[in-house]
């Protein structure tokens, strides 16, 4: 196998991501790979944007130094792999679920390349869930072997990947990533009722039943919620609103485009993710890079962003009174510009530049024995937390990894 360092003056580590489309909520992170010293960056994925992200109102993602090549044919992929011989590792977007993931990873395996895996968990409740951890336990089982790190999206994720079989020792929890907008002047009335948003799907593993049937035992509170989205779940949505009297305190506003969201966002006290199971919840992310605090449920990933008490709370999914009794706390609690600004500040550390260093360091340990690195989010000490200032070069790689 070439090395790590390709041949010339100046010798790059190259990194290859497969992934079934260029992701919005990956995308600061594999612009600050890509533009990182002794790095180039190749992203492959299956199409330029999805449907449903189209329908949700995210733009086509800047990949700006990355090269990105769009794989429609399964059966381009091993001339795409041997085009992509000598690279440093391979990153794989997910093991199962998509044509592409499911493609590169048995070929991958084959020719014994440097792979990591990057995934949220596959949860789910009741034999959905059971079918899905057995699922994934055959597959872990399968390329155990060939697989030398995994990604996983926060704690919710290295446990559901440990329970799969997969050893603790290759699992690293990571986080999505969202784009930083242009900083929002806007901040919530401190007179009037308190604002609550939600912003996704409607569909029912989003627990928005559960939310409305907790706001139904609040109305002795002053508040109101934003509902942005769509989903097969609205009809229902909207007859319990009205049978449980929350029709003039709840406002349906339909699908926004995303930067329309946003503002809606930073215009909130409030955010709100009630779901069931959700392997992330990018949306916590978006609200905290605004300085709005967050409630969300124990089965989000995200929750790991919400470690410390001025940032939000998380409650116990599926528990109509366990979100009541979180609720009954914050709704009177008005986000001040204080409140916004410290968790502006904090939110620096799930930036693309932090999450790319936090990378770096994840293949220093790999690869070269180095002490697990830290997650940024979970620093308690922003200041000896990693960051830009301490991403080392690339070239600098051990030597664990250059043959």
């Amino acid at each position: 196998m070439k090395g790590i360092l390709e041949a010339g003056r100046h010798p790059a580590a190259h990194i290859v991501f497969w992934l079934n489309e260029p992701s919005p909520h990956l995308s600061s992170w594999l612009r600050a790979v890509a533009a990182s010293e002794g790095v180039r960056a190749t992203v492959i994925v299956e199409c330029d944007r999805s449907p449903a992200r189209q329908a949700l109102g995210f733009p086509v993602p800047n990949l700006s130094r990355s090269k990105v090549i769009v794989c429609q044919d399964p059966a381009s992929i091993p001339g795409l792999i041997r085009d992509m011989e000598g690279a440093a590792v391979h990153v794989i977007g997910g093991m199962r679920g998509t044509p592409l993931a499911e493609r590169v990873l048995p070929e991958l395996a084959r020719r014994r390349t440097r792979i990591g895996i990057i995934s949220e968990a596959a949860g789910g409740v009741g034999w959905r869930g059971l079918l899905r951890r057995h699922l994934y336990r055959r597959e872990w089982a399968r390329f155990a072997a060939a697989v030398d790190f995994v990604l996983a999206m926060g704690s919710y994720g290295v446990d559901w990947f440990a329970q799969c079989g997969c050893s603790r020792e290759k699992l690293f929890p990571f986080t999505y990533v969202t784009e930083r907008h242009a900083r929002s002047e806007l901040a919530p009335a401190q007179t009037g009722p308190s604002s609550l948003v939600y912003v996704g799907r409607f569909v029912a593993r989003k627990g928005l039943d559960i939310f409305l049937e907790a706001l139904a035992r609040l109305q002795h509170l002053d508040w109101v919620l934003t509902m942005i989205g769509t989903g097969p779940f609205e009809e229902k949505l909207r007859r319990l609103v009205g049978a449980r009297g929350l029709s003039k305190r709840v406002r349906f506003m339909g699908p926004l485009e995303n930067q329309a969201a946003i503002t809606e966002i930073s215009r909130s006290d409030l955010l709100v993710l009630p779901s069931r199971h959700d392997g992330w919840g990018a949306v916590v992310n978006e609200a905290l890079m605004e300085g709005v605090p967050v409630i969300c449920s124990d089965c989000c990933g995200a929750r790991d962003l919400l470690a410390e008490p001025w940032r939000g709370e998380v409650f116990a999914a599926g528990s109509a009174a366990s979100l009541r009794e979180v609720l009954e706390k914050w709704i009177p609690t008005r986000r001040t510009a204080a409140v916004t600004e410290r968790i502006r500040q904090w939110s620096s550390c799930i930036e693309g530049d932090s999450l790319a260093a936090y990378f770096r360091a994840i293949l220093d340990s790999v690869y070269g024995g180095r002490p697990r690195p830290t997650p940024p989010w979970l620093c308690p000490d922003r200041e000896n937390s990693i960051g830009p200032s301490s991403l080392l070069k690339w070239t600098d790689l051990p030597e664990a990894i250059l043959s």
